[in-house]
């Protein structure tokens, strides 16, 4: 989080997790970029929270999208405050169990900013295809998809090869 909220102070970011293939232009983050306008992925209640600083957060009249994921990230420069970042963390000490802080925080600061959520539809990140005996999800809609922990054996088996196969046409 504090490499982000640096960074940010010099330049825009566009970040992503290891985890997140992109199979079709990915348009709605391109808009962003243009209207430099933040966005984030939504994980359908997931509900990756820390309830520290959600509490705090609400001690403080801030909101949180609750379902945010920060597998992709488009942060505009100067866009995520330090200030704000530091009042949500007065009182927190490392001692306090938790294990979604940084999400949470980022949470906070680019829903303060009016970042956008990326449409579920085509930005996915869920768990279909996690059992053996579920099939995956339909790449056909898919932009963009972060394989999230329990699905990310289909970046592999699925993912990767249709990749490959796009690339090879371009050959």
């Amino acid at each position: 989080m504090v490499l982000k909220l640096a960074l940010q102070q010099k330049s825009d970011i566009l970040f992503s997790d290891p985890d997140v293939l992109v199979f079709q232009a990915p348009d709605e983050i391109i808009q962003c970029i243009r209207d430099r306008a933040g966005c984030f992925f939504v994980e359908k209640n997931a509900y990756c929270v820390s309830d520290w600083i959600a509490k705090r957060a609400s001690q403080l009249n801030l909101k949180l999208t609750k379902d945010f994921n920060a597998g992709v990230l488009f942060i505009p420069q100067h866009s995520m405050s330090i200030e704000l970042c530091n009042a949500l963390l007065e009182g927190w000490s490392p001692d306090v169990p938790d294990y979604f802080p940084e999400q949470t925080i980022c949470d906070v600061l680019m829903t303060a900013a009016q970042a956008r959520p990326l449409p579920t539809e085509s930005y996915v990140v869920d768990n279909r295809g996690m059992w053996f005996w579920e099939s995956d999800a339909d790449y056909q809609p898919i932009k963009v998809r972060h394989f999230v922990g329990n699905v990310r054996h289909r970046m592999y088996i699925s993912g990767y090869p249709m990749i490959k196969k796009a690339i090879e046409s371009q050959l």
